[in-house]
């Protein structure tokens, strides 16, 4: 079996753990009587993605930076929901696509 193959199952097995999460919190969500609190749904989908990110990380399959920006958006947008700030996301996503780019360069570094 050649790496490029290993790799693909690897990341199609973290993607669907992810899916089944997230249908998972949709059927959780659904039996709670009344509403959710403000902020749940972005805290939780921002959780999945990041974890997902996290599980690729862990099994050597490269990481979607578009799905970890916006998994670290949606959890910041959620934690702050909760904690009943009023936070622009404007500056947050910069910070965050800031931190992104720089991380990602210091890892293309490393690997020549």
């Amino acid at each position: 079996m050649r790496e490029r193959d290993y790799d693909v199952k690897k990341k199609k097995l973290i993607e669907n753990l992810a899916w089944a999460a997230f249908v998972l919190l949709i059927g959780i969500i659904l039996l709670v009587p009344g509403d959710t609190p403000e902020g749940t749904w972005y805290l939780f989908i921002g959780l999945i993605l990041v974890c997902m990110n996290i599980g690729k990380y862990i099994l050597g399959v490269p990481i979607s930076t578009l799905t970890l920006g916006g998994g670290l958006v949606l959890s910041i947008a959620g934690l702050t929901d909760y904690a009943g700030l009023d936070l622009s996301l404007g500056p947050i996503v910069l910070i965050i696509i800031a931190l992104l780019i720089a991380i990602r360069t210091i890892h293309s570094y490393q690997g020549k």
